[in-house]
């Protein structure tokens, strides 16, 4: 089974920051928060919602390698030992 609400501190944990932004998202409506008793979780489903609202982080090192790849000519597999380009089949 899935875990569904995450205590504050699995929830800063699961994003990697502290306290204070946690709080930020919840007051912005970023994260949704739900009661149990005295304790308050962050929902599951919100948590991967902000995640993946988060844009794209892509480094000039990254694009770079990209273009090159791109730019690169494809190379063909590499042949079997039976396969002879120049055999007869």
């Amino acid at each position: 089974m899935t875990k569904l609400l995450y205590r504050m501190d699995e929830g800063k944990a699961a994003l990697g920051c502290g306290t204070t932004k946690i709080y930020e998202l919840i007051a912005a409506g970023r994260l949704e928060v739900r009661k149990l008793g005295r304790r308050t979780y962050i929902t599951a489903d919100s948590l991967e919602r902000f995640v993946e609202s988060l844009p794209r982080h892509v480094t000039p090192a990254m694009k770079a390698r990209r273009a090159k790849l791109q730019g690169a000519p494809r190379l063909e597999p590499p042949l079997e030992p039976w396969e002879d380009k120049g055999a007869a089949p």
